[in-house]
């Protein structure tokens, strides 16, 4: 009893239960390996292994009865209480103990939950030792035959570690159709090893990956029928298969997925003589040649082999070719990338008639059928605000597609994601989302989804098309998947925006057609008051001009001189007036042109003009409405001759000088320069202002 107490005590850690074949025959290889001080060492290493195989909650090793009665709980790994399991234990056993008296193969007893995984236990000359049984397996495809490897391993252990074992009639009871006929120790051990070696052998030997088995310094020991396949090689023992590992690697041309040399350092063998152990996603592609020159991308993975010191002995690769399913992924990239160039061309050679709607559902139903996800969207949201506008949805009816509608119309993107995740797709991430567990945000309505993948995609103002594929499976998306979800977020988005710009390009239309009407009326109007402006200007350059002459009738009389003296400044100021009138005449003029202007057709009255006459004109013309401010003339004596419009040039100096004196000091001058050039004339307005 006190024995059984200790045994309790020893426990292992939990581990990752195992579902790759490949992590199977490295344990079952390292278990057969091993040395074990003794049977109890080997007994509590097997009960960890098959805990690891079923993902079970207890394992239990039980030894059979010699009278009939129940077996007897020995050994067990577990949770809890030590009297919880061995009653549960030894409850199971007496429950089934006819059926566990006749039972040869690994069994499954009951249905999940309480199902109870029974591996009997058969020395070497057949009679039944006992049992090894896990409870509640949830990893109920191990294959029987990898358990009855791992019994007889264990079996190996037992006899080696107590030689009297399997003839000692008292410990084993005889297993139906078998001879209890007892033989010498050293032959029995050595007929059970080499059965044990054989069964291995077959076991390996079926298997659909290629093993391959290496010693310490590389040389390959042993390679299944599988691996001989992949390296195209008939014969066992053929000449291609030997060799130092540098030598090989050269012969198959070891090159990386992308078809680039592969360093020695990277080799995969090379990798697990260092101690490197790589499996699952952290398996290495390898593209080589075969025996017969074919190309072949080969998936390896690999674990090294070591004793119970850790002394490195060995290494297992297992090779599995995935050259097809490479090409397909490559052929499905290529088609979705087809299809994204067919969608650029569709928004360059759109008809202006919009399709958003009925596009956006095309390009929702075809992400659905390929992903085959329960329901799959594409939204739109305004960032600034965080507003989802939904554009398109596949999957769901009636009730519920009513209900998401609303839902997802009525509420901002952080009610679904939260802040990380949106950055995240901002930053062009494809996210897998676990809704069974703790969703994004608690509380939240995800319609009964389990594993969501989210795709997302730029818009104009920084806004995001979301593509989302809900499905209520827990299986992750695979890598094409991503592919995917990417390529049609893309899509959607190029939609959204060909839409845009088309409502863009309409507007623009819009916009320039009540331009061009605006035009038209400003014309109109600017040609009638052209017309009924000229009648009065008329009227109003005849009156100063007879005005005018009056006054100099007038100054012909012999008047006194303060009289003469007030006609005088009278005639100036209707002389003034009637240029001044001349100056809106022409205005008026140029107004009735405006629709030649437009044209660029504006007529230019060009004449040999003295520049320096017009320009004393104006000043003389200012002067008389700034009497107080200082304006000089910067010019030479004699004429500034230059072939331009007069009324042009008087029109530019008088807005350059009225500028200059209404910006400036009262105190300051005003300089007006004209300097005659060698092409022409420079004329300019200098003030002191601000």
């Amino acid at each position: 009893m006190t024995q059984r107490k200790t045994a309790r005590r020893r426990t292992a850690p939990a581990s990752t239960p195992m579902s790759d074949h490949g992590d199977v025959f490295e344990a079952l290889a390292s278990f057969a390996a091993r040395a074990f001080p003794g049977s109890d060492a080997a007994v509590l290493a097997a009960l960890a292994l098959l805990r690891d195989l079923g993902d079970c909650s207890l394992v239990v090793l039980a030894r059979a009865s010699v009278d009939g009665a129940p077996g007897e709980v020995v050994r067990w790994l577990g949770p809890g209480e030590d009297a919880a399991a061995v009653a549960r234990s030894t409850a199971f056993l007496r429950q089934h103990a006819a059926r566990l008296a006749t039972m040869m193969t690994p069994t499954t007893m009951g249905k999940a939950p309480g199902a109870v995984l029974v591996v009997p236990l058969c020395t070497s000359d057949g009679l039944l030792w006992g049992w090894l049984m896990a409870f509640d397996p949830t990893a109920l495809h191990v294959a029987p035959d990898t358990l009855s490897v791992l019994a007889a391993l264990l079996m190996r252990h037992i006899e080696r570690a107590t030689p009297t074992v399997a003839a000692r009639g008292d410990l084993a009871t005889s297993a139906p159709g078998h001879d209890r006929t007892a033989e010498p120790v050293g032959i029995r051990l050595e007929r059970d090893a080499e059965a044990q070696a054989q069964e291995l052998e077959a076991i390996v030997g079926a298997m659909s990956d290629g093993v391959f088995v290496y010693d310490q310094v590389g040389h390959l020991v042993r390679v299944n029928p599988a691996g001989r396949a992949l390296l195209g090689v008939a014969e066992p023992r053929s000449t291609s298969l030997d060799g130092e590992m540098d030598a090989r690697a050269i012969r198959w041309g070891l090159r990386d997925a992308d078809g680039h040399p592969m360093p020695p350092e990277a080799w995969p063998l090379a990798r697990v003589l260092r101690g490197e152990q790589f499996s699952g996603e952290s398996s290495v592609d390898v593209l080589m040649h075969t025996a017969h020159g074919q190309e072949r991308l080969i998936s390896f993975s690999g674990a090294p082999i070591r004793l119970d010191d850790g002394t490195l002995i060995g290494a297992v690769t297992l090779a599995y070719d995935v050259t097809a399913r490479r090409r397909l992924e490559r052929r499905t990239q290529v088609a979705l990338e087809a299809l994204l160039g067919m969608a650029t061309a569709l928004v360059g050679t759109s008809d202006g008639t919009s399709h958003e709607r009925r596009d956006l559902h095309r390009v929702v139903d075809l992400t659905q059928r390929v992903l085959a996800g329960q329901y799959t969207s594409i939204a739109r949201v305004e960032m600034a605000t965080g507003t989802i506008i939904p554009e398109a949805m596949v999957g769901l009816v009636g009730e519920v597609a009513e209900r998401w509608w609303h839902n997802v119309a009525t509420m901002d993107i952080h009610a679904y994601f939260t802040d990380e995740i949106v950055a995240q797709l901002a930053a062009g991430d494809v996210l897998h989302l676990d809704l069974s567990g703790t969703p994004p945000v608690r509380g939240q309505d995800y319609f009964g989804q389990q594993m969501v993948l989210v795709a997302a995609a730029a818009l104009a103002n920084a806004d995001l098309c979301i593509l989302t594929v809900e499905s209520r499976e827990q299986t992750p998306f695979g890598a094409a998947d991503i592919s995917m979800a990417r390529a049609a977020v893309q899509l959607a988005a190029l939609v959204i925006e060909r839409e845009r710009l088309m409502r863009e390009r309409t507007d623009a239309q819009a916009r320039e057609l009540a331009l061009q009407t605006t035009n038209a009326q400003m014309l109109t109007f600017l040609g009638i008051a052209g017309h009924e402006l000229r009648t009065p200007v008329t009227g109003l350059k005849v009156s100063a001009q007879l005005a005018a002459r009056s006054v100099a009738v007038a100054m012909q009389d012999d008047l006194p001189p303060a009289a003469t003296k007030s006609l005088a400044r009278a005639q100036g100021l209707l002389t003034t007036a009637d240029r001044q009138v001349g100056k809106l005449n022409a205005l008026i003029g140029d107004l009735l042109d405006v629709t030649r202007i437009q044209a660029g057709k504006l007529d230019l009255r060009l004449a040999l003009v003295d520049v320096a006459a017009i320009a004393r004109a104006t000043i003389e013309d200012q002067q008389l409405a700034w009497p107080d401010r200082p304006i000089h003339l910067d010019a030479p004596a004699h004429p500034v001759e230059v072939q331009c419009d007069a009324d042009r040039v008087d029109q530019v100096i008088t807005n350059f000088l009225t500028n200059a004196l209404k910006y400036s000091s009262d105190e300051e001058s005003v300089t007006v320069l004209v300097q005659p050039l060698a092409d022409g004339v420079r004329v300019a307005v200098t003030d002191h202002g601000p």
